[in-house]
């Protein structure tokens, strides 16, 4: 444990050095108006302004902290170099980073192209955590399936906590499949009339469940609007997917091997989405929902966007 404490800590300083600055990227909202001028459901916008390149140093440094240190900390617990898991950790947060860019972006196949480079850069801190070559393993996520390639051959696992939001989808009133969308996104996508209501009486217009993304309907009859929803959830179907093929994925693989075989191997098939227990931990210190350091990230990733149809609306 010696070996990894003053290194760990080092890191750690720099993680809170980097992340700090989220605290200045408030969440806010648009509120869209209901006919008689009372305030009837909140549409995710961007921050208070911040300077572009010092919010997307503060985004990136985050997301290579995180690869990196959980990646270095895990091989030099196995006695191997904490560096060298570091930097490889920390290449595929910053490619991963870089796919959530990408997704955000207005052109054509841009959500589809971010969310599977986010993907590749997710392989790589896994591999980094698990002590592979940098691409000996690549996951693709596709709907509610990860195609996974690996020197021993081909692989499909399920994602359950996908699965999970295609039944919650499917409850909602009035839920209708988004082929288009979905297509697009690489993503399981849905519209429906109610999502569900803040405490302030306030609709929520979209929602992300693992790798399912929820609009509301109302919300399709203005195109920039809906767009700008699904924009925002993206980026949460990113950060699922990296903490399930990296965080979620190495454990859950060494679980399924501490196992009897026949618990252990079909659970091999499937993923389970044990990472979602490090959601909690924000509630336990009392963070809101709209205060998290992942969704500061969706609402400064959208902001550049938002901004471009805010002017293509006024021109």
């Amino acid at each position: 444990m010696s070996r990894i404490r003053r290194p760990t800590l080092v890191i750690l300083l720099v993680i809170a050095a980097t992340t700090y600055p989220f605290n200045q990227l408030g969440a806010q909202s648009w509120v869209q108006q209901s006919d008689n001028g009372s305030s009837s459901a909140e549409v995710p916008l961007p921050p208070a302004e911040t300077p572009r390149w010092q919010g997307h140093a503060v985004a990136l440094g985050a997301n290579m902290a995180i690869g990196a240190v959980s990646a270095g900390v895990v091989r030099a617990l196995k006695g191997e170099s904490f560096w060298r898991g570091f930097v490889r950790g920390g290449a595929g947060g910053g490619i991963a980073y870089l796919g959530k860019y990408l997704a955000t972006q207005d052109f054509a196949g841009s959500r589809l192209v971010g969310r599977q480079t986010a993907a590749v850069g997710a392989s790589i801190t896994y591999n980094a955590l698990t002590g592979r070559g940098t691409f000996e393993t690549l996951t693709f996520p596709f709907g509610p399936f990860r195609f996974h390639h690996t020197p021993d051959g081909n692989r499909v696992t399920i994602d359950l906590v996908t699965v999970g939001g295609i039944i919650y989808a499917l409850s909602r009133p009035g839920a209708m499949f988004d082929l288009e969308n979905t297509l697009a996104t690489s993503s399981i996508v849905f519209s429906a009339d109610t999502i569900r209501r803040r405490a302030n009486g306030n609709d929520v217009l979209g929602r992300a469940v693992g790798g399912v993304v929820i609009y509301q309907g109302a919300a399709s009859m203005l195109t920039d609007i809906r767009n700008s929803i699904i924009d925002h959830e993206m980026v949460h179907v990113l950060q699922h997917d990296y903490a399930g093929i990296t965080l979620g994925s190495a454990f859950e693989g060494w679980l399924a091997g501490k196992l009897p075989e026949g618990i252990g191997k079909p659970l091999r098939y499937f993923d389970l989405g044990t990472y979602s227990v490090l959601e909690l931990i924000p509630r336990a210190l009392g963070i809101e929902e709209r205060d998290t350091p992942w969704e500061r990230e969706a609402y400064f990733l959208v902001e550049e966007l938002d901004t471009r149809r805010q002017q293509r609306r006024t021109n």
